[in-house]
């Protein structure tokens, strides 16, 4: 289809519509229709727009986001002024039929796909997507047009549906938004995506193509729908951090003496004829004891790898991350020895808690199953519920260890240090972790923060801001102190054992 662009030059026949809109969402507050092309005046936006959004827009502060930035990037208040676009003039519309077209545009979903390429991979050419606009009910006929803006580019689609070739971007990607106007110049939500169409080198028409947003759910990579960063180009992306395509690649080979030791303490191999009960000195197993335990701990370290790929999947986190942290915290023996550390993954009450504030989807399906006749208190999030009903909660996770759902509990553990982790990088920083960091260094962090806590990573990323250091993970390690300074051997444990 083709792209075409709204007529920006006045015409008798034509009106330009204005909107205040706010800036936390961008939702419309007021429409302005002007019969000229020009920006209205104050006295045209306080009639349009009625006293109290006028003051509001007046004392509005300075934004530095510019308008189709990610929302999330830059935090603004207030009301802004945006020039929507030209349409005809035409009859008086009733203010019934107004307001029940801009309900129905509220209601407004999208359908994108991809034209020509897959994200993920090397394509030929520039790749194409194209929207569809869907009104409720299936009535398209509601809509008059989509829009969609690049950066400083706007244009618009007549109709229901949009294809565009999308630009080439460096590696850091682009944000694209995209929306839908009725003839009354409703708009619908915005929504955005953000991609990049990187040249390749010693290519005059070949593009490494990528694509973060809910319209496309399984393309992103594990924690980039929330970071929005993309893997780096220029290095080989660590093989723990990719996407597996059948269980059978999560198999692993790792000897793990701690698991061989205990299968020889306890009795569940029988080292007998070995030297020294086949253990040496050290309480580590010796070569005929790691020979006798050798079909044991291979199939117990893998005996859950299809509930590890089942729930990574689920949780949209790296299966091998999952799996290295089991490995890190238990060697697959699932009876924990230390006091208020629980199961495969050491899980304490500190990890619950953490689990429920950050994970919403999990919070809300347990807390809903916990609380079925009292559901309304489960919407407010886990750090509005009174403590007693907390405590339930962190109880209710805790006693899924030693079921099947154990796994779950951990991958949505780690998917919740992935939402931790992008706060603390946003309050650090004042900026997105897209902005400052990189999504290899982001994943080091997330499970830095799952083993040592908030605390330990907040306050080693502020003193690397306070040298005005960039937030890698090589620069954050280092500020990482007494008991925090055991992460630094941990993820390094994580990432060796999940491979």
């Amino acid at each position: 289809m083709l792209l075409i662009r709204f007529p920006v030059s006045a015409q008798q026949d034509m009106q330009t519509i204005w909107q205040l809109a706010y800036w936390e969402s961008y939702d419309t507050a007021c429409t302005i229709i002007m019969d000229e092309d020009r920006t209205p005046n104050n006295d045209e936006i306080q009639r349009a727009c009625g006293d109290v959004l006028y003051q509001a827009w007046l004392t509005t502060p300075v934004c530095n986001r510019h308008y189709g930035q990610d929302p999330s990037a830059v935090s603004c208040t207030g009301l802004f002024l945006r020039r929507v676009g030209q349409k005809p003039k035409e009859d008086p519309i009733s203010t019934n039929l107004i307001d029940y077209q801009a309900q129905n545009l509220r209601q407004i979903r999208f359908d994108v796909s991809n034209v020509n390429c897959q994200p993920g991979q090397l394509c030929d050419q520039k790749p194409e997507i194209l929207l569809i606009a869907h009104g409720p009910d299936n009535n398209d006929s509601i809509i008059s047009s989509v829009h969609i803006r690049i950066g400083t580019y706007e244009a618009a689609c007549n109709g229901n549906a949009c294809q565009m070739r999308l630009p080439a971007t460096d590696s850091a990607g682009v944000w694209f938004e995209y929306w839908a106007m009725d003839s009354g110049a409703n708009q619908s939500d915005h929504f955005w995506l953000k991609f990049r169409a990187v040249p390749a080198q010693n290519s005059s028409s070949a593009y490494f193509y990528d694509v973060i947003g809910d319209a496309f759910p399984d393309s992103a990579y594990y924690g980039s729908d929330v970071w929005y960063a993309f893997p780096s180009l220029s290095q080989e992306t660590p093989a723990v951090l990719e996407k597996v395509p059948t269980v059978d690649y999560l198999v692993t080979k790792h000897k793990l003496q701690l698991l061989g030791a205990k299968l020889i303490r306890t009795g569940k191999v029988d080292a007998s004829f070995c030297d020294n009960y086949g253990l040496n000195l050290d309480g580590t197993p010796n070569g005929c004891g790691e020979q006798v335990t050798a079909k044991m701990v291979f199939d117990m370290q893998n005996q859950y790898d299809e509930l590890i790929y089942n729930y990574s999947a689920k949780q949209k986190v790296p299966p091998r991350i999952v799996k290295g942290l089991i490995a890190q915290e238990s060697q697959f023996w699932p009876y924990s020895e230390t006091p208020f550390e629980y199961g495969l993954g050491m899980l304490t009450e500190g990890g619950a808690d953490m689990l429920l504030r950050w994970n919403a989807p999990y919070f809300l399906n347990v807390c809903m199953n916990t609380y079925p006749h009292d559901q309304e208190k489960c919407m407010g999030g886990f750090s509005n519920l009174d403590e007693s009903e907390q405590i339930v909660l962190r109880g209710v996770v805790i006693s899924k260890v030693g079921s099947d759902e154990e796994i779950e509990v951990l991958a949505a553990a780690i998917r919740g240090s992935v939402y931790q982790v992008n706060q603390i990088v946003t309050n650090v920083m004042g900026d997105s972790p897209a902005a400052v960091s990189t999504y290899e260094d982001m994943w080091k962090f997330t499970v830095a923060n799952y083993y040592s806590g908030s605390g330990c990573l907040y306050n080693a990323m502020n003193q690397v801001a306070a040298y005005s250091q960039p937030i890698t993970w090589e620069n954050v390690r280092r500020f990482l102190t007494g008991k925090c300074e055991l992460a630094n051997l941990y993820v390094d444990r994580v990432y060796e054992l999940g491979n």
